[in-house]
């Protein structure tokens, strides 16, 4: 240094705090790309987050009810490899110290138990909703069964569950019973007044509506 120059002074910035590899993974186990934000990957959140859109909107597309067992691994696949790619992300950040790992990875586990505990309210939701349309097609109120009926078949589309397509068969019958001729018929010529025998009893419901 010369006369008459100031010393300056620079102080080493300081790193930034290391990032959870743990606590990473299970936030992208919630299937929301959660893992790639708390790591400020803020590119892939963006990518997978749009991704997991993208792949429930053609879940709901293609009727996945009618291929249970393909969307479940493909549900599985994304997960599992979100969770990996978040995993070794983390292992290449700054490793916290233990004790500062154990916050995330508990708000970490509480997310993913939300996750899991909404899909279980969605799924119980649904079977509430196929039973009160069974319930009510049994009555003959086709219209309370077709309405109950319909949320299962589009709402609860992604419980992936067999009462899906029951549903499907039963709003069919429902659709069939109410559109139905008064003489039973599929044509149009009314039943004449004075009919009896099996002309009349061809106005009854249907055996699933006594049953």
């Amino acid at each position: 240094m010369t006369a008459g120059q100031d010393t300056i002074i620079v102080e080493p910035v300081p790193a930034p705090p290391g990032r959870s590899p743990v606590a990473a993974a299970l936030l992208n186990l919630t299937g929301l790309a959660l893992g790639y934000a708390y790591l400020r990957r803020w590119w892939r959140f963006a990518v997978y987050l749009t991704g997991a859109v993208v792949l429930v909107a053609i879940a709901f597309l293609t009727r996945a009810a009618d291929t249970p067992f393909a969307w479940q691994a493909i549900a599985a696949i994304w997960l599992v490899w979100t969770a990996v790619d978040a995993l070794l992300i983390g292992m290449r950040t700054p490793a916290p110290s233990a004790r500062r790992q154990i916050l995330p990875i508990a708000v970490a586990l509480v997310a993913v138990a939300a996750v899991v505990a909404g899909y279980l309210a969605y799924a119980a939701a649904g079977d509430r909703a196929y039973a009160a349309g069974v319930e009510a097609q049994g009555r003959a109120d086709c219209a309370a069964a077709t309405a109950e009926l319909t949320l299962v078949t589009g709402l609860y589309e992604l419980t992936l569950s067999p009462d899906v397509r029951a549903a499907e068969v039963r709003t069919a019958q429902c659709s069939e019973f109410t559109t139905r001729p008064p003489n039973g018929t599929r044509g149009t010529t009314p039943r004449p007044s004075g009919a009896t025998g099996s002309s009349a009893a061809s106005t009854r419901a249907p055996s699933w509506c006594r049953s």
